[in-house]
Protein backbone atom coordinates (compact mmCIF):
# COMPACT_ATOMS: atom_id res chain seq x y z
CA UNK A 1 0.00 0.00 0.00
CA UNK A 2 2.83 2.14 1.17
CA UNK A 3 4.59 1.58 -2.54
CA UNK A 4 0.52 2.38 -4.09
CA UNK A 5 0.45 5.55 -1.99
CA UNK A 6 4.29 7.17 -3.38
CA UNK A 7 3.96 6.51 -7.30
CA UNK A 8 0.19 7.96 -7.37
CA UNK A 9 2.10 10.60 -5.55
CA UNK A 10 4.85 10.81 -7.66
CA UNK A 11 2.29 11.08 -10.56
CA UNK A 12 0.32 13.64 -8.95
CA UNK A 13 3.81 15.86 -8.54
CA UNK A 14 4.92 15.12 -12.00
CA UNK A 15 1.86 16.45 -13.51
CA UNK A 16 2.07 19.59 -11.63
CA UNK A 17 5.38 20.57 -12.68
CA UNK A 18 4.45 19.87 -16.44
CA UNK A 19 1.20 21.94 -15.76
CA UNK A 20 3.29 24.78 -14.28
CA UNK A 21 5.31 24.86 -17.03
CA UNK A 22 3.11 25.10 -19.35
CA UNK A 23 1.24 28.04 -17.60
CA UNK A 24 4.56 29.62 -17.77
CA UNK A 25 5.06 29.50 -21.11
CA UNK A 26 2.54 31.72 -22.60
CA UNK A 27 4.70 34.43 -24.47
CA UNK A 28 1.53 36.44 -26.12
CA UNK A 29 2.54 40.29 -26.11
CA UNK A 30 0.36 41.21 -23.29
CA UNK A 31 2.35 38.71 -20.78
CA UNK A 32 5.87 39.42 -21.73
CA UNK A 33 6.09 41.61 -18.90
CA UNK A 34 4.67 38.92 -16.23
CA UNK A 35 7.01 36.34 -17.42
CA UNK A 36 9.71 37.02 -15.53
CA UNK A 37 7.55 36.48 -12.55
CA UNK A 38 5.97 33.40 -13.61
CA UNK A 39 9.46 32.21 -14.43
CA UNK A 40 10.35 32.69 -11.02
CA UNK A 41 7.08 31.78 -9.50
CA UNK A 42 7.23 28.81 -11.67
CA UNK A 43 10.91 27.88 -10.18
CA UNK A 44 10.07 28.28 -7.01
CA UNK A 45 7.17 26.14 -7.18
CA UNK A 46 9.18 23.32 -9.46
CA UNK A 47 11.73 23.60 -6.78
CA UNK A 48 8.91 22.50 -3.79
CA UNK A 49 7.35 20.05 -5.64
CA UNK A 50 10.84 18.51 -5.90
CA UNK A 51 11.91 18.49 -2.61
CA UNK A 52 8.18 17.45 -1.62
CA UNK A 53 8.63 14.12 -3.77
CA UNK A 54 12.24 13.46 -2.19
CA UNK A 55 11.03 13.98 1.27
CA UNK A 56 7.84 11.66 0.69
CA UNK A 57 10.07 8.56 -0.88
CA UNK A 58 12.43 9.41 2.18
CA UNK A 59 9.32 8.93 4.45
CA UNK A 60 8.14 5.74 2.98
CA UNK A 61 11.86 3.96 3.37
CA UNK A 62 12.14 4.52 -0.33
CA UNK A 63 16.14 5.59 -0.15
CA UNK A 64 17.25 4.75 -3.39
CA UNK A 65 14.59 6.43 -5.44
CA UNK A 66 14.59 9.37 -2.75
CA UNK A 67 18.40 9.89 -3.65
CA UNK A 68 18.20 9.87 -7.00
CA UNK A 69 15.06 12.76 -6.72
CA UNK A 70 17.40 14.73 -4.28
CA UNK A 71 20.25 14.45 -7.02
CA UNK A 72 18.44 15.85 -9.68
CA UNK A 73 16.94 18.97 -7.42
CA UNK A 74 20.33 19.22 -6.48
CA UNK A 75 21.77 19.41 -10.24
CA UNK A 76 18.37 21.34 -11.05
CA UNK A 77 18.50 24.09 -8.38
CA UNK A 78 22.06 24.04 -7.23
CA UNK A 79 21.16 27.69 -5.58
CA UNK A 80 18.16 27.03 -4.10
CA UNK A 81 16.94 28.58 -0.77
CA UNK A 82 16.65 24.17 0.01
CA UNK A 83 19.41 23.04 -1.33
CA UNK A 84 21.47 22.59 2.25
CA UNK A 85 18.23 21.35 3.37
CA UNK A 86 18.59 18.80 0.06
CA UNK A 87 21.98 17.98 0.92
CA UNK A 88 21.57 17.19 4.58
CA UNK A 89 19.25 14.27 3.76
CA UNK A 90 21.74 13.62 1.14
CA UNK A 91 24.29 12.47 2.99
CA UNK A 92 21.90 11.17 5.62
CA UNK A 93 20.50 8.69 2.35
CA UNK A 94 24.69 8.00 1.39
CA UNK A 95 25.32 7.00 5.08
CA UNK A 96 21.98 4.87 5.84
CA UNK A 97 23.08 2.86 2.29
CA UNK A 98 26.90 2.93 3.93
CA UNK A 99 28.17 4.80 0.87
CA UNK A 100 30.45 6.39 3.51
CA UNK A 101 32.77 8.12 0.56
CA UNK A 102 29.83 9.68 -0.95
CA UNK A 103 28.22 10.70 2.44
CA UNK A 104 31.13 12.56 3.65
CA UNK A 105 31.97 14.47 0.46
CA UNK A 106 28.43 16.11 0.92
CA UNK A 107 29.38 16.54 4.67
CA UNK A 108 33.26 18.79 3.69
CA UNK A 109 30.56 20.63 0.91
CA UNK A 110 28.04 21.78 3.52
CA UNK A 111 30.91 22.35 5.81
CA UNK A 112 32.71 24.53 3.32
CA UNK A 113 29.36 26.66 2.82
CA UNK A 114 29.16 27.50 6.41
CA UNK A 115 32.51 27.35 8.35
CA UNK A 116 33.27 26.44 11.67
CA UNK A 117 31.67 30.01 13.16
CA UNK A 118 28.16 28.20 13.26
CA UNK A 119 26.69 25.40 15.57
CA UNK A 120 25.39 24.13 11.71
CA UNK A 121 29.15 24.34 10.35
CA UNK A 122 30.31 22.46 13.69
CA UNK A 123 28.00 20.06 13.31
CA UNK A 124 29.03 19.26 9.73
CA UNK A 125 32.42 19.17 10.74
CA UNK A 126 31.69 16.17 13.65
CA UNK A 127 29.93 14.23 11.04
CA UNK A 128 32.87 14.25 8.79
CA UNK A 129 34.73 12.93 11.93
CA UNK A 130 32.31 10.40 12.79
CA UNK A 131 31.95 9.21 8.84
CA UNK A 132 35.68 8.97 9.04
CA UNK A 133 35.83 6.88 12.25
CA UNK A 134 33.11 4.64 10.22
CA UNK A 135 35.80 3.95 7.72
CA UNK A 136 38.50 3.21 9.75
CA UNK A 137 40.49 6.59 9.19
CA UNK A 138 40.64 6.85 13.08
CA UNK A 139 43.86 9.18 12.78
CA UNK A 140 41.78 11.65 10.52
CA UNK A 141 38.81 11.42 12.88
CA UNK A 142 40.96 12.56 15.98
CA UNK A 143 42.30 15.50 14.32
CA UNK A 144 39.03 17.02 13.16
CA UNK A 145 37.44 16.15 16.81
CA UNK A 146 40.07 18.52 18.08
CA UNK A 147 40.13 20.75 16.14
CA UNK A 148 36.08 21.10 16.94
CA UNK A 149 37.31 21.03 21.15
CA UNK A 150 39.47 24.14 19.69
CA UNK A 151 37.15 26.06 17.80
CA UNK A 152 34.37 25.99 20.08
CA UNK A 153 35.07 24.09 23.63
CA UNK A 154 31.50 24.76 25.02
CA UNK A 155 29.69 23.40 21.96
CA UNK A 156 27.96 19.37 22.52
CA UNK A 157 30.07 18.55 19.65
CA UNK A 158 33.09 19.39 21.52
CA UNK A 159 31.69 17.11 24.09
CA UNK A 160 30.66 14.44 22.05
CA UNK A 161 34.53 14.86 20.01
CA UNK A 162 36.22 14.40 23.66
CA UNK A 163 34.20 11.29 24.31
CA UNK A 164 34.56 10.05 20.66
CA UNK A 165 38.65 10.70 20.84
CA UNK A 166 38.66 8.79 24.28
CA UNK A 167 37.13 5.55 22.74
CA UNK A 168 39.67 6.11 19.66
CA UNK A 169 42.60 5.82 22.32
CA UNK A 170 41.39 2.99 23.73
CA UNK A 171 40.53 0.92 20.35
CA UNK A 172 44.10 2.28 19.22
Amino acid sequence: MKNCCTIIFSIILYSQIFVITLSAQDNSPGNIASNTTNKINLSEKQEKIYLNLAESLYNDGEYVRALSIYLDFLDLYPDSTYTVRAMETLADLYEKQQRFSEALSVYESLYQRTGPSSNKGIYYYYNQARILNAMGYVEKASQIYQDIIKINPDSPYAKKSQINNKLNDIFK
